[in-house]
């Protein structure tokens, strides 16, 4: 097992010359992606963060993902390559950077007053209780909500929380972007390649009116806050939602009104998104399972299931407070932890790199035709239902 000095020295390295020490061409901080059939550079480095993602197939991590991905290597195994064959010089511990990539913190202030009272359109209430099926009482919990951009494209906002309750990050979540995905393949032209061109031809249905794109959520009563089946339903503010616009819930944007193509996720500059849902840390009681799930919508499903639960979407993101953070509980109140990875190799990955981190992670296989645990909780609600 490798220690933690090490691990963090290799995640470390920088993300450029890791990318062209594994056979990719950096230019200005771009390159093709090798994970899907690209034409035009769309995986970009972030130097900042030492983070590389890809807007158009989703792939996105640190050294040790891309040297997984890229070479075909498990978590050992990477770590292994980057400690020994790489011959990579570490990042020096102060790296003077251009004024226009100045890193600037999450400013929390500004987004908080959006959580106060969440509200929830038509489109979320949808995505999240129609499609998803989840309980009412985890999206009052995590205090989601929603607003519509200028050019109609509803959105659905995550924030993530610390133990202390303080916002430290936020996911904006595109819930037209599958709606979206019929018409970009009939509009795209053969001549028209990558995903990245795709993106471009995509159109946007105007907002009807102010009225239209908001929907107000009911109020939440306080018994509906309560601890129900083994789930925690945490504090939200009482009373109804006040009546904000879109253009107050939406994240600064460009003054042009032409509509743009929209990515399935968007993240405010220095938002720290790595443990999800760590309030619920605080309700653990002694011995008392945690369940490690891969996304928020795992994290809601498996909420909805009356099961405690967090989500890790990289273990290369995962901060040493907040690995430090997960180990306490299991040296503290005897936690185990569980996970139910997604049926494919990346979600393996994840496992067996959170299996290096988390003390006895314990391995539950999906049924068939499952991909995730989302699949897994809607086919058991649709079975209830039908009984």
């Amino acid at each position: 097992m490798l220690d933690r000095l090490t691990l963090q020295r290799l995640r470390d390295l920088p993300i450029e010359q890791v990318a062209e020490r594994v056979g990719l061409h950096v230019e200005r901080h771009k390159s093709l992606c090798p994970f899907h059939d690209d034409h035009r550079p769309s995986l970009t480095f972030h130097a900042r963060s030492n983070t590389f993602r890809c807007f158009s197939c989703g792939a996105r991590g640190g050294p040790i993902d891309l040297v997984m991905r890229r070479l075909g290597m498990s978590f050992p195994e990477a770590c292994r390559w980057l400690d020994g064959g790489a011959r990579i010089d570490p990042l020096p511990l102060s790296r003077p950077r251009p004024r226009e990539e100045a890193y600037k913190p999450f400013d929390a202030a500004r987004y908080a007053r959006f959580f106060e009272h969440p509200w929830l359109s038509d489109p979320a209430r949808q995505f999240l209780f129609q499609e998803r099926r989840l309980d009412p009482r985890v999206a009052a919990w995590c205090r989601l909500t929603s607003w519509t951009d200028r050019h109609g494209t509803h959105w659905l906002q995550t924030p993530y929380y610390d133990t202390h309750m303080r916002l430290v990050g936020l996911q904006n979540r595109n819930l037209d972007y599958k709606k979206s995905a019929p018409a970009e393949a009939q509009t795209t032209s053969r001549a028209t390649t990558g995903m990245v061109s795709q993106i471009e031809n995509r159109t946007y249905a105007q907002p009807t009116s102010e009225k239209n794109s908001q929907t107000y959520a009911q109020p939440t009563s306080e018994k509906e806050n309560r601890t129900t089946a083994g789930m925690v339903c945490g504090p939200t503010s009482g009373g109804r939602a006040q009546a904000n616009s879109a253009s107050h819930m939406a994240p600064a944007t460009a003054s042009s009104s032409e509509p743009m193509a929209q990515p399935r996720f968007r993240f405010p500059q220095g938002s720290r998104c790595g443990l999800y849902n760590q309030p619920v840390l605080l309700h653990l009681r002694p011995g008392e399972p945690l369940w490690i799930t891969e996304g928020c919508s795992d994290c809601w499903a498996m909420l909805s299931s009356g099961r405690k639960a967090v989500a890790i979407p990289s273990a290369t993101t995962l901060h040493d407070d907040e690995v430090r953070l997960l180990l306490d509980l299991h040296d503290r109140l005897s936690t185990s932890f569980h996970m139910y990875p997604d049926a494919d190799a990346p979600g393996e990955r994840l496992f067996l790199q959170l299996r290096d981190l988390l003390p006895g992670l314990t391995h539950h296989h999906l049924p068939p035709g499952c991909k995730d645990f989302s699949d897994y909780y809607l086919s058991i609600t649709k079975n209830k239902k039908s009984s």
